[in-house]
């Protein structure tokens, strides 16, 4: 996966199943360069013999080279209509497979990594390395068409005059050497623009996902300088590439003005001296505008190419990050008979100076309900977290049915937990999309039994689209209580043995919350239940209560067992139950 962070290796591996295609533009470009200087002779034949008429009419000596240059003129419209389909049949796929092969990496990410990095930024590195590959490709083509331009009229003009030919041949590896050193000088100033360019893209992005809370704090103008910030950060990194830019066009402009200079010099002093004849002149007068031009065109996309080199380098580097977690074959699945889940010595911190669980013990016996209760960060979220592998323990064991959950393939375990966080962000599809996502296969029968038992049905039906109503992004369209019912439903269509509750009934008002209760009951049976909450009301019913607090279980037993223990628990239930004055 190392080479993939590196362009060309990736490059190529990417161009690989394509090849065919590549060797039918190669083909294009050599009869486009044979083309540019054929048509440069055959104009000197038509010349010399004008010049020379040798008793024949103008027409028998110029309707030969006439029609050529008709016939070649015809050619090399179809070849171009020839490459057009070419990059028409293979460009758009390359695009795609970049899509699949990046995509494919990300989704085998940790959480943390997504955590670090912005889904805008994310989503325009990728942009930027489908749409600069598919400019690379234009532009080492026409690299390679230019090459083959001036080496074929460097030949050629040897046929008329080596002196010509050694000039030419001369001038063109001085500017071969210098665009080379040109475009590789480009490269950090391109990589540091596309990051500060894909920086201000998540910006954007991050503003507008967020967009109730710019409103509601009235934070507009703050918005608009935090963004301005970091578009004048990117229009500083695009100067500083753009200047440099400058000074290398300025630098092989002088050495086009050189060639130019010298080859229009010699010309005139041959041809006063009639060293040369008419055809002559104007073969070399032709071939030495389209080796400078060649060259110039040449230079120029070699500083594109390093430049468009840059920015994918920039987004290969990010893209293809390391995997923080290890995904275990794919074989390597969690067989469930129990649902018995034991954590042994479990240590988890998410930097050396925070230790979130310490020393973390528990045992929950398959098939049975337990409850997590503790002020917030006492670490409950974060112990379903390890046991679902958002993140991986630093130290200790989870094991499910005797089986460790580092050694499971994380698809695989995930497989089996069905999950209802506090805060469900929906995908910009669907309702019926969103709630097939527990078990995409689930009839129209399946779909709609558990959105009766998440007390959903009633409320999608009201709407106009019914289940075919999309929700916004991140679910907006619907109000807390809303998504967090489709939510339910998900978990329940997905029928997992184990099952995990994090505020799941937090966002609902108290009538909707005790009916869905009921519901949430009937789902629990025959399966291993962890809940975590705030309001203690909802572990009433667990068999056992962890409270936690800094990482630690602190208390342990049944809602009454606790009670009775006079401790920490029962202080939350006295504030909770308005028993106490706290």
């Amino acid at each position: 996966m190392e080479s993939n962070k590196n362009f060309w290796p990736f490059f190529f591996k990417m161009a690989k199943p394509y090849r065919w295609w590549f060797i039918a533009m190669l083909f294009v470009g050599t009869y486009s360069s044979v083309h540019s200087v054929v048509q440069p002779y055959v104009l000197k034949v038509l010349l010399d013999g004008i010049a020379q008429p040798q008793n024949k009419s103008f027409i028998e000596l110029s309707l030969k080279p006439t029609l050529l240059l008709i016939l070649l003129g015809f050619v090399i419209t179809v070849v171009w209509r020839f490459y057009n389909f070419v990059v028409l049949k293979s460009l758009p796929r390359i695009k795609a497979d970049i899509v699949a092969i990046t995509t494919e990496h990300l989704r085998d990410q940790s959480y943390a990594f997504f955590q670090d990095e912005l889904s805008g930024d994310i989503s325009a590195k990728i942009s930027d390395l489908t749409s600069n590959i598919q400019n690379m490709l234009n532009s080492w083509f026409n690299i390679s068409r230019q090459a083959l331009t001036i080496f074929l009229s460097i030949l050629m003009v040897g046929t008329v005059s080596l002196y010509f030919s050694f000039i030419f041949f001369v001038i063109s590896i001085i500017f071969i050497f210098m665009s080379y050193y040109c475009a590789n000088s480009i490269k950090p100033f391109a990589s540091a623009y596309a990051k500060a360019r894909a920086k201000n893209s998540g910006s954007i992005v991050d503003c507008f996902s967020n967009v109730l809370n710019m409103f509601l704090f009235s934070r507009e103008k703050y918005e608009a300088e935090f963004l301005a910030n970091s578009t004048e950060h990117a229009l500083r990194e695009e100067n500083k590439m753009q200047f440099k830019n400058m000074k290398n066009a300025s630098l092989l402009g002088f050495f086009a003005w050189v060639l130019q200079a010298t080859s229009l010099i010699v010309l005139l002093y041959l041809g006063n001296k009639g060293l040369m004849s008419v055809g002559d002149f104007a073969f070399i007068f032709m071939l030495s505008i389209t080796v400078i031009d060649q060259i110039w065109y040449l230079t120029e996309n070699l500083l594109v190419v390093g430049e468009q080199a840059g920015i994918c380098e920039n987004a290969l580097q990010t893209i293809f990050t390391d995997h923080m977690q290890k995904m275990n074959p794919p074989d390597a699945a969690l067989n469930i008979t129990q649902g018995h889940v034991s954590l042994s010595n479990v240590n988890f911190e998410y930097n050396t100076e925070n230790i979130v669980i310490d020393d973390f013990n528990f045992n929950i016996p398959g098939g049975t309900k337990v409850g997590l209760v503790g002020y917030s960060g006492a670490g409950k979220s974060t112990i379903v977290q390890l046991i679902t592998r958002l993140y991986d323990l630093k130290s200790g064991e989870i094991r499910i049915d005797n089986q460790n959950i580092l050694e499971i393939n994380r698809r695989r375990l995930r497989e089996k937990i069905a999950f209802i966080p506090q805060e469900p962000n929906l995908f910009h599809r669907s309702i019926k999309d969103n709630i097939l996502y527990g078990r995409p296969d689930a009839s129209d029968e399946e779909l709609i039994s558990a959105s009766k038992k998440a007390h959903a049905h009633e409320f999608i039906t009201s709407l106009p689209g019914g289940y075919d109503t999309m929700v916004g992004e991140r679910g907006m369209k619907l109000s807390g209580g809303q998504r967090q019912r489709i939510a339910i439903a998900r978990a329940i269509l997905k029928d997992a043995p184990i099952l995990i509750l994090d505020e799941a009934t937090s966002s609902l008002d108290s009538v909707t919350e005790k009916i869905i209760q009921n519901s949430l009951h009937t789902a629990m049976k025959n399966r291993t239940v962890i809940v975590i909450a705030h309001r203690i009301s909802t572990l009433l019913s667990m068999d056992n209560i962890a409270v936690m607090d800094k990482g630690r279980i602190i208390e342990m037993g049944s809602h009454q067992a606790l009670i009775d223990q006079g401790g920490f628990y029962k202080s939350l239930w006295d504030a909770q139950s308005g028993h106490s004055l706290i």
